[in-house]
């Protein structure tokens, strides 16, 4: 199976192991003092016992503290005994089936609306319940099979409405929660050429734009009231701005995919920090689908490396600091082919648009 490019989405485009350490030999007791060599092993064996008993009892009363404070308290080691790090990761809760090579995926805060747009079959819209429940699949009115191609999805945090972009009709659309069409988003000014890709809102309801624009790729930003009021990255900046998602503080993350990289810009448009393309622990291949959770932490879709990458943000260094990976290639539960959208609830999961496999993957803390 070749990797799927962007043009996808529209006709005319695109443990360690243990160490044996050496051990050295008792020197020979000296034959002329039989009686110490007689005495001696008897008191350290005693002495070891002894030793060896305090530290069981040692072992014995911190598992019983440690044990007793998480039946009651439920909170992990490190709230126990600090400096002990441990890495906790998502596991596979469920997945949705029935979509037609899903790219998108957006989510209500609350976990109880699933949106997810699907780029072949019926090309809709669909909408589930927090259970993975279909409640609609719908399309934008006067639009036919061929003529439309959703892609990202995002919410307004503020009223709850969900848009949709559609790269080949250079649109993005507007629907309630529930799914029924409202509108169609008219940037301001007028823009000879539009052409939506990710999308994501800010805390105060500001819409970023990933936009497509022939002279150069670049991230749009709206006020509610649809007027431009800034633009993010000039000539040479983005290759292709798939997943887009702003932090409280105004920081953008962007999934410059066909870079392989993902930027991070603070709330001027300044660029601060970036996660390299690589083979290496942490860096990334092809990064399209990418989102935040309420304990900011990232997570990026890295497309061919058929995975979920995630870190923490807020580092010094501007630069996110990888926290480990989540998933494989293939086709069973918590495996990927060619992934492409994430979304976050603030439930503790994180939903991927498993794109090869039709379907979208639900996993959870």
């Amino acid at each position: 199976m070749t990797t799927p490019e962007l043009e996808v989405t529209a006709p005319d485009e695109t443990s360690g192991l243990p160490i044996d350490l050496p051990v050295e030999e008792p020197a020979a007791s000296p034959a002329s003092v039989p009686d110490i060599v007689d005495e001696v092993p008897v008191k350290k064996g005693r002495r070891g016992k002894v030793i060896f008993l305090a530290f069981l009892a040692i072992v014995f009363a911190v598992t019983a503290i440690v044990g007793g404070w998480y039946l009651i308290s439920r909170k992990p080691l490190p709230e126990v005994l600090p400096g002990i790090v441990t890495v906790k990761l998502p596991s596979f809760a469920f997945a949705i089936y029935g979509i037609s090579k899903p790219m998108g995926v957006a989510v209500s805060p609350s976990g109880d609306r699933i949106y997810v747009a699907e780029t072949e079959g019926g090309r809709y819209l669909h909408v589930y319940d927090g259970k993975g429940q279909q409640l609609a699949s719908v399309a934008p009115p006067g639009s036919t099979q061929g003529s439309r191609v959703p892609a990202y999805v995002a919410v307004d945090p503020l009223t709850g409405s969900v848009y949709v972009s559609d790269r080949m009709k250079g649109s993005i659309y507007v629907y309630d929660r529930d799914g029924t069409y409202l509108s169609t988003f008219v940037p301001k000014p007028a823009m000879s050429t539009f052409l939506p890709l990710g999308l994501a809102f800010d805390t105060a309801g500001n819409l970023y734009v990933g936009d497509l624009d022939p002279a150069f790729h670049r991230v749009l930003v709206f006020g509610r009231d649809g007027v431009l009021t800034r633009t993010v990255g000039t000539v040479g900046t983005f290759n292709f701005p798939n997943g887009l998602a702003v932090d409280g503080a105004g920081n953008l993350y962007v999934a410059n995919s066909n870079d392989g990289r993902v930027l991070v810009f603070d709330a001027t448009g300044k660029e601060t920090g970036s996660i390299p393309r690589g083979v290496g622990t942490g860096e990334l291949g092809l990064p399209r689908g990418i989102a935040l959770d309420d304990q900011t932490r990232l997570y990026v879709v890295d497309t061919t490396g058929q995975a979920i990458q995630i870190y923490a943000t807020g580092q010094a260094d501007g630069r996110p600091k990888y926290v480990g990976t989540a998933g494989e290639e293939g086709t069973g539960d918590g495996q990927f082919e060619y992934p492409f959208g994430a979304a976050t609830d603030t439930r503790g999961r994180i939903y991927v648009a498993d794109w090869a496999n039709d379907r979208v993957q639900v996993w959870s803390y």
